[in-house]
């Protein structure tokens, strides 16, 4: 698996692992559309965060300074790069929440 492209893979197993034969029959996984509470607010915090100036890192750095509950961001140490990572997710996250909002669908 590991070798193989994810679209090759998910195209070979979505139906094995998510789909269903018949209405009313449940999924071997499924698939949740709730959105966590933390998540939607810490996305938000990037995106008010977020001026287009500086990078995630340091955006990480002023959310930890103004929000005492974002203790969070704190789990990742200070491995810049993951922090950096997981901040340009929330960005994303943020962007598309509000494309849906926008869109009038709910998160």
């Amino acid at each position: 698996m590991l070798t193989s492209k994810f679209d090759a893979w998910w195209e070979a197993h979505w139906q094995e692992l998510f789909g269903v034969r018949s209405e009313g029959e449940s999924a071997r996984y499924s698939v949740s559309s709730k959105a966590k509470a933390d998540g939607i607010r810490y996305a938000l915090l990037v995106y008010e965060a977020d001026d287009g100036r500086r990078t995630n890192y340091e955006i990480a750095q002023e959310i930890l300074r103004k929000n005492k509950r974002a203790g969070y961001l704190l789990t990742f140490g200070s491995d810049k790069d993951v922090v950096q990572s997981v901040i340009g997710r929330y960005k994303r996250t943020a962007h598309q929440y509000l494309a849906n909002v926008c869109a009038g669908k709910l998160i």
